[in-house]
């Protein structure tokens, strides 16, 4: 019975250092604050909540409430998986089912998907190829017509999960970026209802990257031993913003002795991602709202100047960033001069995916934007061989050395695989 009990205790508090609330900051000794690394950092920088003001226990307040919001509960994380007869499935990463899904000596990717103006109705995240896009079949070892990216990765020996926030993403850019944010402002916090109308949106006291905190924490949880194996989070265009802002909190749980540091993810990918609303000609929501998590306003009253002090905060803390860009394409024409400062805190590369044939209607800002993200997904399984750039399937250890280093892709543009790609420094 003793040995019970002392097992008992054991666990319960190696669970209240992974995943309890925020505890005490034992850290700014002689007023100097540090990151997980130890780097000095300025605390008094928007991005940072002020030290008597502990974070709150995500994993409890930033949920949807299901008896007030019934039509959201489709958002969140789930986890994919293969059932027995081979179908693809997916279960809520909250739940003793979703877990199930999970091996913790397995490396993790979860997904974030961008701008979903359809966002009032879900489809699956499966990234499967569309027939505007040229693709060589035999080379990923599958049919012809029957090419789902996220099976690729799970089917390589990966867990997989989605992170959904369609209904939240729904919306134009400006009020779609904001609610990454911010959950002040015009519209608070709005998703898109079935019958395409927006709710309120002023229920939630938290921002959407929040809820992606809340939705993480609940996940990792119920999965004993996480954090074995690398954890990545992949973010496409508006996923980009989001996926930053998630990730620099959970980096801040960890300073503030409220996370492990190995549930942090090791490296988050921004895929052709968006870079600001500052960069377009529009009333910017970022002048006029708070960040969500300090309740200060945005750095420089920029999201731009948000987004780069994550970044860089994110890579002092070890977080490995890895950013691929699509040529002269969205990105290009909104990023500005916002694209040289990336450059300084990511592995950066420029991909050309020349798709078009005389047989498809491939549009190559349109759809390179979302070959960006095939193109990442298929180089976890089949990095470009023979060269030292980064990919999908380079380490988080090999990503970090790669900082401040620019790639273009010179070779293997007219086909979607990825093994045979060419790249040359671009510095």
């Amino acid at each position: 019975m003793k040995k019970f009990i002392a097992l008992f205790l054991v666990l319960a508090l190696s669970l209240f250092v992974a995943v309890g609330c925020a505890g005490e900051n034992n850290n700014g000794e002689n007023g100097i604050y540090r990151d997980i690394n130890g780097n000095e950092i300025d605390i008094s920088l928007n991005i940072y909540r002020d030290p008597a003001s502990p974070y709150p226990n995500y994993a409890e307040v930033a949920v949807i409430d299901p008896v007030k919001h019934p039509e959201a509960q489709d958002m969140g994380l789930f986890w994919l998986g293969i059932d027995e007869d081979g179908e693809v499935i997916e279960r809520r990463a909250s739940t003793a089912e979703g877990a199930s899904l999970v091996n913790p000596d397995l490396p993790t990717v979860i997904t974030v998907h961008g701008l979903q103006f359809n966002g009032g109705h879900r489809s699956p995240e499966r990234f499967k190829v569309s027939s505007s896009i040229v693709c060589d079949y035999a080379s990923f070892g599958v049919e012809e017509g029957n090419l789902d990216m996220s099976v690729l990765v799970l089917n390589h020996g990966h867990n997989v999960a989605n992170f959904y926030w369609h209904r939240f993403a729904a919306d134009e850019p400006n009020a779609t970026e904001k609610k990454i944010w911010s959950k002040d402002g015009a519209g608070g916090v709005s998703y898109k209802l079935p019958n395409e109308k927006f709710n309120k949106g002023e229920d939630f006291d938290f921002s959407v990257a929040e809820f992606f905190v809340g939705e993480y924490l609940r996940a990792i949880k119920l999965i004993e031993g996480f954090g074995a194996n690398e954890i990545r989070i992949a973010g496409h265009s508006m996923g980009t913003p989001l996926v930053t802002a998630t990730a620099f909190i959970l980096t801040e749980l960890v300073r503030t002795k409220a996370l492990h540091k190995s549930l942090i993810p090791n490296r988050i990918a921004l895929l052709d991602g968006f870079l600001g609303i500052v960069m377009l000609n529009v009333s910017l929501p970022a002048q006029r709202t708070t960040l969500s998590w300090t309740g200060k306003p945005h750095v420089k009253r920029s999201s731009s100047e948000t987004l780069l002090a994550c970044l860089n905060a994110l890579n002092n803390s070890g977080v490995a960033v890895e950013f691929y860009y699509l040529y002269n394409g969205i990105t290009a024409k909104w990023a500005g001069n916002t694209i040289d400062r990336i450059h300084e805190v990511s592995a950066f590369v420029t991909l050309y995916p020349d798709l078009k044939t005389e047989n498809n209607n491939y549009k190559f800002a349109d759809d390179g934007h979302g070959a960006v993200r095939l193109w990442y997904y298929s180089s976890i399984v089949f990095p470009p061989v023979g060269q030292s750039v980064p990919s999908g399937g380079a380490s988080s250890e090999a990503i970090r050395g790669f900082l401040g280093k620019k790639f273009i892709q010179t070779g293997g543009t007219t086909t979607l695989f990825t093994g045979d790609d060419i790249f040359e420094s671009d510095d």
